[in-house]
């Protein structure tokens, strides 16, 4: 039986991580028994990720992490994209993904059941934040598209240091 399963998602191939339970609740939120995992993850020197896996001309979908990087970081809003804008606002949350590609960098410290009672809402909440994510991003592609001359700034590089998070082990 396998511990963990590698992901070819879009930020690379390795173990997923966040930071944040409410932006893991769809990977567990589904399963029979749904259960967290927190660890604690050396993240080694993070390549930090801010290239869109679906419009920028550069893909990490299912490829090796960056020669030199222990790691990939990226910032996500709730619908799993990058942000391209750090805005200071508390309507605003942001996210991150952490992708590593060794077991051995990676220290189990506690297993969380969760309660299903809540999950359902907890889900439909989540998908509708995403829905409208989703829609203001198309807004602002096709206004892109019209001003070809705009620029979308770009997340500075910074130093992430450790993090915790959770992972969805999977057997096989």
């Amino acid at each position: 039986v396998a511990l963990s399963k590698l992901d070819s998602g879009y930020y690379g191939k390795g173990i997923y991580f966040t930071t944040s339970v409410e932006y893991g609740l769809p990977y567990f939120a589904t399963k029979v028994s749904p259960t967290v995992i927190i660890s604690l993850v050396i993240t080694g020197n993070a390549y930090p990720v801010i290239e869109h896996p679906k419009l920028s001309k550069k893909s990490f979908m299912g490829q090796a992490l960056v020669p030199g990087y222990h790691s990939h970081y990226v910032l996500t809003r709730k619908d799993g994209y990058p942000c391209f804008e750090v805005i200071k606002s508390t309507e605003q949350q942001f996210y991150d993904e952490i992708v590593i590609e060794q077991e051995s960098s990676v220290l189990p410290f506690y297993l969380v059941k969760v309660s299903r009672n809540n999950l359902a809402h907890l889900v439909m909440k989540l998908q509708k934040e995403q829905e409208t994510l989703l829609k203001e991003e198309d807004e602002r592609n096709q206004t892109l598209d019209q001003n070809t001359s705009s620029e979308i700034p770009l997340l500075t590089q910074g130093d992430t240091g450790g993090s915790y998070g959770y992972v969805n082990w999977t057997e096989n």
